[in-house]
């Protein structure tokens, strides 16, 4: 995990740019609302187009916004380890008490065991899915949660950020949570996402939150700046509002900084330790002649003549 300090050296792109692509989305917006009978808030993603698909993968920059998205208004859920597997309302009751105590704000929460019980059917994780902004998850039991959720919370963006719900300052561990940006770099392709904004901000808050999402992308991005094919604003269902496009690829993108050589390095020696990278052994087979005995053929009796 990396967390993006931001800094105004770090902001190639003019803040009259970004205020004038804000305007143009909001509008898009306000024409699609038009449509609507239940016209609700829109997440507004920058997308970062790349040139050359980083080797770093599943690098996680978690980016302070000076205009959060989540706030204690939202709907927020966490997903809990038991305090007794077979009792699920004295595992809620629990963290309720603990956050009520500690944090001062109660979300909903869901223990392991009622996750499995509950929720097992497609239609219970596809509402459930739909009934939250965000998703918190006990760093102990991530790992145990991607079988259980379901694939809608990955296609929606809402998979589950961790939280430490055994730290000594739980109400600073749980606001750093919901009020930073996440950005995943997944390095499955040449794109990738942050959620930078709601339609509900003004145009001035937007460009805000979007000068600070690329300041974490100028310095936290595998080959830098210069890695950057384009950048694009957009809703979940709106067109791409252009911020910036560059056509001309620079020769050093083509070389892996050094993140990515020591990451390359790093999980050659893990897999190197566990023994996955050593040659496999075939078996050798060894075929047997199968004997063929040849058939008996029993001579025909012959019935004497009358």
């Amino acid at each position: 995990m990396v967390l993006s300090v931001f800094s105004e050296e770090n902001n190639p792109i003019p803040r009259e740019q970004l205020l004038k692509a804000a305007e143009a989305l909001l509008k898009v917006v306000k024409t699609q609302k038009k449509n609507e009978i239940l016209a609700e808030t829109c997440r507004i993603n920058l997308v970062i187009a790349m040139n050359r698909i980083p080797s770093r993968k599943m690098k996680k920059v978690f980016i302070p916004l000076p205009h959060p998205v989540f706030t204690t208004s939202s709907e927020i859920c966490v997903f809990t380890k038991d305090v007794e597997s077979k009792d699920i309302e004295k595992s809620q009751e629990h963290y309720e008490d603990l956050f009520r105590n500690k944090v001062g704000f109660v979300p909903k929460f869901i223990p392991l065991t009622s996750m499995k019980k509950d929720y097992k059917s497609y239609e219970a994780k596809l509402a459930l899915c739909g009934s939250y902004d965000l998703f918190l998850s006990d760093a102990r039991i991530t790992r145990l949660l991607p079988p259980l959720i379901g694939k809608h919370f990955f296609a929606k963006a809402k998979n589950p950020r961790d939280i430490d719900l055994t730290a000594t300052d739980l109400k600073k561990e749980f606001f750093n949570r919901i009020s930073r940006a996440r950005w995943l770099i997944t390095a499955h392709g040449d794109t990738s996402m942050i959620h930078a904004a709601s339609s509900n901000l003004t145009a001035d808050q937007i460009a805000d939150n979007l000068e600070h999402c690329i300041s974490a992308v100028v310095s936290e991005l595998p080959r830098g700046w210069t890695n950057v094919r384009a950048l694009r604003i957009k809703t979940n269902n709106s067109i791409a509002i252009p911020v910036y496009i560059n056509t001309n690829e620079a020769e050093d993108t083509k070389v892996k900084d050094v993140e990515e050589v020591d990451y390359i390095e790093k999980n050659k020696k893990r897999k190197a330790d566990k023994g996955l990278l050593a040659p496999k052994k075939k078996p050798k087979i060894q075929l047997r002649k199968r004997k063929v005995e040849p058939k008996k053929v029993e001579p025909e009796k012959v019935e004497p003549q009358k």
